[in-house]
């Protein structure tokens, strides 16, 4: 069993990067196939 002990019990904190939440997000509006294409361009552009 985990007890959490900070944050306050309760607090909601994100465990993603900000890369992996617009993926998720991307994913949920524009399917997969746009995606995977957006993540290319994140590839190549890095």
């Amino acid at each position: 069993m985990v007890k959490l002990v900070f944050p306050k019990d309760e607090t909601l904190f994100d465990t993603h990067t900000n890369v992996q939440n617009t993926f998720i997000r991307e994913v949920g509006e524009n399917g997969i196939e746009s995606t995977l294409e957006w993540l290319t361009s994140m590839k190549n552009s890095a």
